[in-house]
């Protein structure tokens, strides 16, 4: 009978917040098994860091928000600083989550996705034949990122609610950008738990293409400190 494997640079990661730089040194040394590890465990899964304080107000968030995407609140989790306590993004790797700090959820349901890949799709042929059209400069830039971004990350099974304008024409993201608004709102009137400047959340396919997505990132950010 063979024993089960243990990634050998992982086997000493314990502490379920074990830092930015740890958890990237790791995933450098470690390779894919050990981001796949890292994707599977550290960044989706447990209590977020953002909730240590109270984990009961975490459960209260998915349930309220799962409630309202029609999903199960397992369905929902965070990932970023919120998750670990410390940056990945390559921009600012180990900045401390605080009240400055966004609140970054993701939600895996085929279904949910579906409706948002297709909401983005309706977007995009509006906006190409020009009866929807930025209000200001600001727009402009990010419809045109969306505009070449949207497909890419579609096709690799995921995309976030903000890619889409929180129109009255869209409905899905309109009422998600308003979720979005009332979670931000109500944490600030909650005596525990985090208070973010802002929320946002990507929406996932299946568990597979949130692991490959977070196991990507975890590649580039380790790159980003050797």
């Amino acid at each position: 009978m063979k024993p089960f494997k243990i990634i050998e640079p992982m086997a000493d990661l314990q502490n379920p917040f074990p830092g930015a730089l740890t958890l990237l040194h790791v995933a450098h040394i470690g390779g894919k098994e050990a981001r796949i590890a890292l994707a599977q465990l550290w960044i989706t899964e447990g209590i977020p860091f953002a909730f240590a304080d109270c984990p009961v107000l975490y459960d209260s968030v998915r349930s309220w928000l799962g409630a309202r995407l029609n999903v199960h609140a397992k369905e929902i989790s965070i990932t970023g600083s919120g998750r670990i306590g410390e940056s990945l993004d390559p921009r600012k790797i180990g900045k401390p989550f605080d009240d400055n700090s966004d609140l970054d959820l993701f939600v895996v349901s085929g279904k949910l996705f579906n409706l948002f890949r297709d909401e983005f799709n309706r977007w995009a042929e509006d906006y190409e034949r020009g009866s929807v059209w930025p209000r200001n400069e600001r727009e402009v830039g990010y419809w045109k990122e969306h505009r070449v971004r949207g497909p890419k990350v579609i096709r690799r099974g995921f995309i976030d609610a903000k890619m889409i304008p929180s129109w009255n024409r869209y409905e899905m993201s309109q009422k998600t950008a308003n979720y979005m608004w009332q979670l931000v709102e109500k944490l600030k009137f909650t005596n525990k738990g985090p208070k973010p400047s802002r929320a946002s959340v990507r929406l996932y396919a299946d568990w597979d293409s949130l692991v490959k997505s977070i196991s990507y990132n975890l590649q580039i950010s380790a790159k980003a400190i050797q």
